[in-house]
């Protein structure tokens, strides 16, 4: 957690969970605390909320499916 586009980043995103009314310093230096402890192993991940979840299993596309008695055409080539 050393560069500024991942520092604007987090405090972007600590905005928009707490507004500009919280102390962002404290915000800020709880959730690097909190990213440190993570890439050191000592604390695991929060869990993804259930949105995001959900989300995951339509990245996949979609398989094509014929009907059971439909053959599909023979390519030459």
């Amino acid at each position: 957690m050393s560069t500024a586009t991942e520092r604007y980043k987090i405090i972007q995103n600590i905005i928009a969970q707490k507004g500009i009314d919280c102390d962002l310093f404290v915000e800020l230096a709880r959730t690097e605390a909190m990213i440190n402890s993570i890439e050191q192993g000592k604390m695991i991940p929060p869990p993804l909320p259930p949105e995001l979840n959900a989300n995951q299993g339509t990245l996949e596309t979609p398989q094509e499916t014929l009907p059971t008695n439909e053959i599909p055409p023979i390519q030459n080539g």
